[in-house]
C-alpha cells in the first residue's frame, strides 16, 4: 500500500473544507429570478442541477458556452473550478502573487482578472 504524505492530506483537509465552504455560501445567498438567462441544454426544471445552474449564472459565477450551451456533464477544468471558487468567495483575483503553478502563465484569464 503507498504511503500518502502529510502535504497530501492536508491539501485534500484544505480543498474539502473549501468545498464545504463554498457550498454552503452559495446555498445561504438567496438569487433573484431572472427569466432572460436560460441555456439550451438546462431546460427540465425536474433536473437535480436545474436550480443550481441557473442560481449561479443569475449571479455571474457561471455563463455556459459560446453556443448557448452549459453542458453540465462536461469535466470542469481546474483553471475553471478556480475562477468559481474565487468569483463565489469574492477573492482579491487583481493582487494575486504568484501561485507558483508552472502551467498557469501570468495573463492567462485564470491566473488573476
Amino acid at each position: 500500500m503507498k504511503k500518502t504524505s502529510k502535504a497530501s492530506h492536508k491539501l485534500f483537509r484544505a480543498a474539502l473544507a473549501t468545498t464545504v465552504a463554498t457550498g454552503a455560501f452559495v446555498a445561504a445567498v438567496p438569487a433573484e429570478t431572472n427569466a432572460a438567462i436560460s441555456f439550451k441544454d438546462v431546460t427540465n426544471p425536474a433536473v437535480h442541477y436545474y436550480k443550481p445552474v441557473l442560481e449561479l449564472a443569475e449571479r455571474g459565477v457561471v455563463k455556459g458556452y459560446d453556443d448557448g450551451t452549459y453542458r453540465p456533464n462536461a469535466s470542469v477544468t481546474r483553471a475553471q473550478s478556480a475562477k468559481i471558487l474565487a468569483h463565489v468567495l469574492d477573492l482579491d483575483t487583481v493582487n494575486v502573487k504568484d501561485p507558483g503553478f508552472k502551467d498557469v502563465k501570468k495573463g492567462t484569464p485564470y491566473y488573476g482578472p
